[in-house]
């Protein structure tokens, strides 16, 4: 395999940290993250992580759909969390 020499050599690797510029000034970082539009589900996405969360159960395949849908829509991570939260307290009310 290496007779003639190596196949690939990769390239040169630049580190991008030893330039004092680039680094960014923490205040201006938490005003960036604060500034952010944050995404929101609306009615149909809402509709549908519910009736993702209505269909899981301890099957594998059930579960990964739930959390694909909310992976995808992680922008709206406020609001799938309480959704979530409100699915799971309603689930456990109803096994008392």
């Amino acid at each position: 395999m290496f007779a003639d020499g190596e196949w690939w050599i990769p390239p040169e690797q630049v580190n991008v940290d030893d330039n004092e510029d680039t680094r960014s000034d923490p205040e201006e970082e938490e005003q960036r993250l604060a500034n952010r539009i944050k995404g929101f589900l609306g009615l149909s996405g809402q509709k549908k992580l519910l009736w993702l969360l209505r269909g899981v159960d301890s099957r594998r395949g059930s579960v990964a759909r739930g959390m694909a849908y909310a992976m995808d829509r992680s922008d709206a991570a406020e609001e799938v969390l309480v959704k979530v939260k409100r699915a799971l307290i309603s689930r456990l009310w109803i096994l008392l």
